[in-house]
């Protein structure tokens, strides 16, 4: 789980999510741009999963999958995922192996 101070304020975050750059999987969308330091949000809607229980769950493990990410990376970046429709019907081990992969082309850049 991510600290709270390497998480987004809202402030922060808004601005982050007019100006980043999006990256797209089946599952999941990205948004990445630079900063001072490393941060990350997760973001699951109303419309992937009705209950909050499910939100928060998907929300805890796309930030466990995201923080090593965060914590190795050199050049510091703002992440910002959201989770799309389809994201409660697949495995755990498939959910985390796309969002790993779409962290990679991220970290890649």
């Amino acid at each position: 789980m991510l600290q709270k101070k390497a998480r987004l304020d809202r402030k922060a975050f808004d601005h982050h999510f007019k100006v980043g750059k999006r990256l797209h999987s089946t599952l999941f969308q990205a948004i990445v741009s630079e900063s001072r330091e490393s941060h990350g949000s997760a973001v699951v809607g109303k419309k992937v999963a009705k209950r909050a229980v499910d939100r928060n769950k998907l929300r805890r493990r796309m930030y466990g999958v995201l923080y090593p990410y965060l914590k190795s990376e050199t050049k510091p970046q703002t992440v910002i995922l959201i989770a799309k429709k389809g994201v409660l019907e697949i495995p755990r081990k498939q959910y985390a192996q796309e969002l790993r992969q779409l962290l990679e082309r991220i970290f890649a850049l």
